[in-house]
């Protein structure tokens, strides 16, 4: 699998006419070390999504993709509401 991901990564860093710095990144960890592309399946946050969204509460600013994408890190831990 991880050569599968290798191959995408240079296919998309070599057909895309918009430089990316993580796709080099990311190509670049692949080809040294095979087991770089292994997927945990659980993301953890840092603080950083929940300050922007209390902070935006307290604002009256809207920042659904922000929350949407801190509520998608707590469901990929086993975190999910209570309709689960």
């Amino acid at each position: 699998m991880t050569s599968i991901f290798r191959m995408l990564a240079e296919v998309w860093r070599r057909g895309s006419v918009i430089a990316s710095w993580l796709l080099d990144l990311t190509a670049s960890a692949l080809a040294e070390d095979p087991q770089a592309g292994e997927v945990w399946g659980t993301s953890f946050d840092s603080g950083e999504g929940r300050w922007t969204v209390k902070a935006g509460i307290d604002e009256g600013v809207p920042t659904p993709v922000l929350t949407t994408a801190l509520y998608e890190r707590f469901s990929s831990r086993g975190a999910g509401g209570f309709f689960e």
